[in-house]
């Protein structure tokens, strides 16, 4: 990432997310409303606070202004952030303090937000900022009506325009991404994650605050520990910076607000309103938890309820409708935005209204009934074991009208629960993604403390959430598709094991030892102990995805060489174009990502595709790329052909059948190694590591039946004693012995011939006989290596 890039969108959290913030909140101070004022609040409430007003701006924006002249339009939203920003100068009666544990875990954040920034300079797998992208393209937004800001609205509330989902997200890099409106988004967006871990570690010391765990400070660092060094922290905050992980560290720091009696507090509701507007992820989760927390009350809490349902009502709605529509399935009709806000209005009205008039206080659940609701967490987990495996059908894209679908785990019909709950996530840790189990089951029972409604909800409401998913899809009932439950279901621990599993294990811990008081002092340590003990287990898959370095392109970069660039490639070359790639290639793993670079469409590669449009781009491999060259060439299109690594190709069709291809880059023969990992080089010398077994595919450009002869070249990785290696074709069988001494400047060769298909392909099996090992910190299995590209 470009210092520039990072430097602008650093300057604009602060002009135009908290500044704005804290300014908003003071004028409300001033008109009476109360918020808590210790640091750590404060800074939370005014970034919360700054979400609503990206928020409130970026729909704005996309219903009625034309994004044409970037530069003005970011100038105006910047001059209003700060007459906001002035505005609380002008109301604030308090004189701005350091607070010293805060300033710590901000700039602790900083340097983890700057290096997540400047490792993965990207921010992808967002629906959220591909809106932003499109809007800032031209692409989308109320403006194309053409017909007025009065037309865009009614579009926005009857359902004729696309509802900005998670406006709160998108707002947050609409600014920067104005200001590089000559980059694409996704890398403008990368800077956001410093913002992002200011969250993190805002809400990791308001979290040890709140529940008043001794050494609190050393707590905070534990579980903003545990956010980082879990699937949440590597992919969602370091990896991707994605709308999923704002949503859920901000909903954490909306589920402890409520440790305050206070049923006055707009804490709780302004929290959860923008953990709603910032992602979808936490949302079934904090409806799950406030069914449970007014349950488990007898109604005493009906009034925070009400004031929870003021806060929340537009962003929850915007929510399910955006949602809704977004993965509706093809022809339906969409959700009017209208109608839903009519709908929850008037239930909000109703539900503040009887909160009024009716106290529930005098039916608090006590006893008996209390300890049975401890019961839920066990209840659930057992029901998860019961229910599974379970088979989904997730629609992946819809291609000649039809839906595509797959099944992944968890619900890929073969996945059991213990494999769910312990092994899913590697990158978790082991030992608290365990002990956090263990706490949620029996903490309730061990402690009358926190046999309270409350904790007894944030103890259920995830195995909960989880249970209803499974059985939803196991039952078919039909209410929500099964994308969203598969995402319901995986995210338990995909984010969530990550946000609270320290907190339950520090908690579990209070509980054990609650009869034993001078005891309470060594939770914290021990438990860091435990933490530091589970890492070095799982060392590896931290080790290797930070030890990288990321490919670096004139639009952005990406940790995968070829992929970073066809990205680049789409994005100069193919904006705006419909894109396919080959589904055996190596861009196919990273399918859903070249969207994110001004590919208008995406699609997995067929023959009958190539043509169908005036100009395309394909992301093909050799075989694939062999059949669109012969369309060009019958037909007469001209274009662009680029080799960005062995089997791995960029196309740019143009079909106007005035040209041709120039094909003098590409070689007489294309060759795959299927199975092998990536390309790398030593030196001067290129080579992959492969597994116990792969398969060579040699690919004629201009020939076939013919026969093949090569030269193979190996590499001892483990210096065995005794590794041999079978190569197998429809000619022959041949095998050698690989000395310990096969390195890559001295190689152990082999030649064999085959046959070429009537396609022009010829295969050669390769078998090792050793089976594939890790090396240190690396979670790839390998057998032997083989020089590459082949002569």
């Amino acid at each position: 990432m470009a210092l520039d890039v990072l430097a602008v969108g650093i300057m604009s959290m602060l002009s135009c997310v908290l500044l704005p913030g804290w300014g908003l909140k003071q004028s409300l101070i001033a008109l009476g409303m109360k918020f808590r004022s210790d640091p750590v609040s404060s800074w939370l409430s005014s970034f919360a606070f700054g979400v609503h007003v990206n928020a409130v701006t970026f729909i704005i924006c996309w219903v009625i202004v034309d994004p044409a002249h970037p530069i003005p339009l970011a100038t105006a939203i910047i001059s209003v952030d700060i007459a906001l920003g002035l505005l609380g100068f002008w109301f604030s009666r308090k004189r701005p303090t350091i607070n010293i544990p805060l300033f710590a875990v901000l700039f602790l954040g900083t340097v983890l937000g700057v290096f997540a920034s400047l490792r993965f300079p990207s921010t992808l797998d967002s629906l959220q900022i591909l809106q932003v992208q499109n809007y800032i393209l031209g692409w989308g937004g109320g403006h194309l009506l053409g017909s007025g800001a009065f037309t865009g609205i009614k579009a926005l509330m009857l359902g004729g325009l696309d509802i900005p989902i998670q406006s709160g997200f998108g707002g947050l890099t609409l600014v920067p991404s104005l200001i590089h409106w000559d980059l694409p988004v996704t890398t403008v967006a990368a800077a956001n994650k410093v913002l992002l871990f200011w969250l993190s570690s805002a809400v990791a010391l308001y979290a040890a605050r709140q529940l008043r765990f001794e050494f609190s400070f050393l707590a905070a660092v534990l579980i903003l520990g545990n956010f980082v060094l879990s699937h949440l922290g590597i992919w969602g905050l370091f990896t991707t910076g994605k709308d999923s992980a704002y949503s859920i560290v901000m909903a954490v720091a909306a589920l402890l607000a409520l440790t305050e009696t206070d049923d006055d507090a707009h804490e709780p509701g302004l929290f959860m309103s923008a953990a709603l507007l910032l992602g979808a992820a936490a949302t079934p989760y904090l409806m799950i938890f406030w069914a449970l927390y007014f349950l488990y009350s007898g109604g005493a809490v009906l009034r925070q309820v009400a004031r929870q349902a003021i806060w929340c009502v537009v962003p929850l709605s915007l929510t399910v409708v955006g949602v809704k529509n977004h993965f509706a399935p093809p022809g339906s009709s969409p959700v009017a935005l209208l109608h839903v806000l009519i709908l929850a209005a008037g239930a909000t009205f109703a539900l503040v209204a009887f909160s009024r008039r009716v106290s529930l206080r005098d039916y608090q659940i006590r006893g008996g009934l209390l300890v049975f609701a401890s019961a839920v967490p066990a209840i659930c987990i057992l029901g998860i074991a019961v229910v599974m495996p379970v088979t989904g059908h997730i629609i992946i894209a819809v291609e000649n009208g039809k839906a595509v679908t797959e099944s992944y785990a968890p619900l890929d019909g073969k996945m059991t629960a213990a494999d769910f709950l312990f092994k899913f996530y590697k990158t978790n840790n082991p030992v608290f993604s365990l002990l956090a189990i263990f706490a949620l089951v029996f903490t309730p029972f061990l402690s009358s403390r926190l046999r309270t409604p409350f904790f007894l909800a944030l103890f259920s409401f995830l195995p909960l959430t989880a249970f209803l998913a499974f059985l939803h899809v196991k039952l078919g009932l039909g209410l929500l598709p099964d994308f969203n439950l598969w995402d319901i279901t995986r995210n338990t621990l995909q984010w969530w094991i990550g946000a609270l599993a320290a907190i339950f294990v520090l908690l579990g811990g209070r509980a054990l030892i609650e009869r034993t008081p001078k005891l309470s002092a060594a939770i914290v340590p021990f438990a860091s102990v435990l933490f530091l003990l589970g890492v070095t287990m799982h060392l590896r898959y931290h080790a290797f995805l930070w030890s990288q370095q990321p490919t670096v392109t004139p639009s952005g970069g990406y940790d995968h060489p070829a992929s970073a660039a066809a990205m680049d490639f789409i994005w100069r070359e193919g904006r705006g174009l419909p894109a396919y790639v080959s589904g055996n290639s190596t861009y196919s793993p990273y399918f859903y990502f070249f969207p994110m670079y001004g590919a208008k469409k995406i699609a997995h590669f067929r023959p009958e595709v190539i043509g169908s449009e005036p100009e395309q781009v394909f992301l093909t491999n050799a075989a694939d790329l062999k059949t669109i060259i012969r369309f060009a060439e019958q037909r007469g299109a001209s274009g662009l052909v680029k080799e960005i690594e062995p089997d791995a190709f960029v196309v740019k069709l143009i079909n106007d059948g005035k040209g041709s291809i120039d094909l003098s880059a590409i070689p007489a023969h294309l060759s795959n190694l299927v199975g092998a990992f990536e390309f790398e080089t030593s030196g001067d010398v290129g080579f992959r590591w492969a597994p116990q077994k792969v398969t060579l595919e040699l690919v004629a450009m201009h020939s076939h039946d013919q026969q093949v002869c090569l030269n193979l070249k190996f590499v001892n990785a483990w210096a065995d004693s005794d590794l041999s290696i079978k190569l197998t074709s429809t000619l022959e069988s041949v095998t050698i012995a690989v000395p310990p001494t096969a390195t890559f400047s001295n190689p152990a060769e082999a030649n064999i011939c085959g046959v070429q298909d009537s396609s022009g392909l010829t295969s050669i099996d390769i078998l090792s006989n050793k089976e594939a090992r890790h090396f240190a910190g690396d979670p790839r299995a390998v057998s032997f290596g083989m020089l590459w590209p082949l002569n």
